[in-house]
Parts: C-alpha cells; structure tokens; sequence
C-alpha cells in the first residue's frame, strides 16, 4: 500500500517557506485564491498527516508556472523565502528581456553565439536559438547576483562583487533587501542591489 504519509519537521517546514513567500509576494498570493487555498490543504493536513504528501502535490500545483514558485527541487540558498523569489522574479524579466532583444535586435541575431568551450556555435542557427540565447543570459545574471549575496553572507571582503549591509546595534549584520538602492529616478524597485569593489589598481 502506498504510503502519503509526512513528518512534523517537513510539513511545518514547507509551511513555513509558503507562508514566507505569500508575505513576499502579496499580489500573487491574492490572485486565483492561491494563499487561501496553500492554507486550506495545510489545516488539513495538520490533522491527517497520513495524506500528507497528496495535499502537498495540491498545494504544489498552486505554484504551477511561476518563475518565482517556492517548491520544486533546488540547492539551499543561503536568501530568505523573500529574497530567492525576488531573485528569481528578476532572472526571468532578464531571461524575457534576453529573449526579446535577440528576435528584435538585428546585430544581437546576428552576433551572439555560445562560449568558446562551448563551441561558439551562433545561436541564430540553433532551434529555439533565442530562448536558449535567453536562458544563458539569465544563467549569467544568476550566477553573478548569487555570488554577490553569498559573498556578503560570509563576509567575504575580498570579493569584487557584493550586497550591501547594515550593522544593527546589536551587533548583527543584515544584508539589504533585493531593491532597496535608489536610482536616479528614485526608488529603483525591482532591480538587483548588488555592488562592485574596484581593486587598488582600479583606483
């Protein structure tokens, strides 16, 4: 007999991460009713712990085609619930961007080509050249912005690449949110908050 059966530790955790991203994602959590939903199968499942994993598979399915969900396999991030899914909403307005310039842009169409270990193939000759023109710069975006956050978790003050921190009077540090920098148009919502370091023969 199959077993729909899950632990304390892991529903509350999951639970835990759902709730998290619904505080971070306000609008999407209202829309199709999909926080009132999440919490419904998760009342449920509080008390019936043997169905568990069915009611996660509903729940799961709340989050079907968002670039930000916050289920489905993945290393752990050293971010919040809050600033992964600020993250990843960012990556695939990149990604969309990339896309778009590729089909719009003629010298893009016609220039861009994958890495030379990669074989340095133009991607205009590929199948779905510009999605995975796309998805590469998004990858690259991705990579950088990860190494920016983490290199700030660790304190790591050799990294050219970081994200800004406050020191609380506690003595606690706290990196910044993804947007909270200003533009010089204002508040630059929406937009990575990750700085450069110049070496000493950069200045």
């Amino acid at each position: 007999m199959a077993d729909y059966s899950m632990d304390d530790e892991k529903w509350t955790g999951r639970k835990e991460t759902c709730i998290a991203w619904f505080e971070a994602n306000p609008s999407l959590a209202i829309e199709e009713d999909r926080e009132a939903l999440a919490m419904g199968f998760f009342r449920v499942g509080d008390n019936r712990p043997e169905n568990r994993v069915k009611y996660w598979s509903a729940i799961c399915s709340l989050f079907a085609g968002l670039p930000n969900s916050p289920v489905g396999p993945g290393r752990t991030s050293n971010m919040t619930v809050g600033q992964k899914s600020q993250l990843d909403t960012f990556i695939a307005k990149v990604v969309q961007y990339a896309t778009d310039s590729f089909n719009e842009n003629g010298y893009i169409y016609a220039m861009a080509r994958t890495h030379g270990k990669s074989g340095g193939e133009f991607y205009r000759l590929m199948d779905d050249g510009d999605e995975i023109y796309g998805k590469y710069e998004g990858k690259k975006a991705r990579a950088i912005l990860v190494k920016a956050f983490n290199a700030s978790f660790k304190g790591d003050e050799e990294s050219r690449v970081y994200w800004p921190t406050i020191l609380h009077d506690d003595g606690e540090t706290q990196i910044l949110d993804f947007s909270l920098y200003e533009s010089n148009e204002g508040a630059n919502d929406g937009y990575p908050n990750v700085q450069y370091r110049a070496s000493e023969e950069e200045e």
